[in-house]
């Protein structure tokens, strides 16, 4: 178990590495890492902002060993969701945008994909994205379209 836990870790960090240089590429600039918010304690990946200056939150879940990956997993979905209500909860309106980004984006008809999609329809989450799409989030949120 230890080995499956360390490889999960250095693959979330690696997947981490990786969204921050798409960030950088998409003309964000990365104000924080492993930010902890003050109000809920909840930790988010970073904090950035769009060319024009509009803050954003970036949460970042990904992995690419194993049979489920990135935002396939079930028990990703559930923390994904667990902070992004919380977040919501303490913020409400005044929350900047949040943007959770997943190596995978779940299957269609799997728990994890019915969670994302309650998820988005709550509000908890701006856009559920894999790094490719990164820089037109980030253009989306520079033109209001995104909250």
């Amino acid at each position: 178990m230890a080995d499956f836990q360390k490889a999960s870790g250095d693959q979330g960090r690696a997947f981490e590495a990786n969204v921050e240089s798409v960030l950088a590429a998409s003309g964000a600039e990365v104000v924080q890492r492993n930010w902890t918010d003050p109000v809920s304690g909840e930790q988010v990946d970073f904090v950035a902002r769009t060319p024009n200056g509009v803050e954003f939150w970036v949460e970042a879940k990904g992995s690419w060993q194993g049979k489920t990956m990135g935002l396939q997993r079930s028990d990703t979905t559930k923390k994904a969701v667990a902070n992004g209500w919380h977040l919501l909860y303490v913020h409400g309106e005044d929350r900047p945008p949040y943007i959770l980004v997943g190596s995978h984006l779940p299957k269609a008809g799997t728990v994890a994909e019915k969670e994302i999609e309650h998820a988005k329809e709550a509000g908890l989450f701006s856009a559920v994205i894999v790094p490719d799409d990164l820089k037109a989030t980030v253009m989306a949120i520079d033109a209001g379209a995104l909250t």
